[in-house]
């Protein structure tokens, strides 16, 4: 197990958007680009090498969880391999958010247990 501690004396508990996005297992493009579309919010911190850097913040990442779900975080809270997902997903028209391929609106899987 590895613990990412990138966080610790970030304003806000920043963390990089990559260490964010192996969490509920999306590309850190894919990820970046929904953020984007979606209005989400994020900070711009100066790295510890200078320039700046896309970093969430731990009310960010509530934001994000608070209103999506990844099919991967889905599929593993409903105790569903990728194709009884799929399945699950088209019989109740559940679609990706956003244009994301991997992502879905927390209130469409409302009746699942999360």
């Amino acid at each position: 197990m590895l613990i990412n501690f990138g966080h610790v004396g970030q304003p806000g508990e920043a963390i990089s958007l990559a260490v964010f996005a192996s969490s509920p297992g999306l590309r850190t493009a894919e990820l970046a680009a929904f953020i984007r579309r979606m209005g989400l919010p994020f900070r711009r911190i100066r790295g510890p090498r200078g320039g700046d850097q896309v970093r969430l913040t731990a009310t960010d990442r509530q934001e994000f969880h608070d209103r999506f779900i990844s099919f991967r975080n889905l599929g593993i809270r409903a105790r569903k391999d990728w194709g009884s997902l799929r399945q699950w997903l088209d019989a109740r028209g559940i679609v990706p958010a956003g244009r994301s391929a991997h992502i879905c609106d927390r209130s469409d899987a409302a009746d699942l247990p999360l």
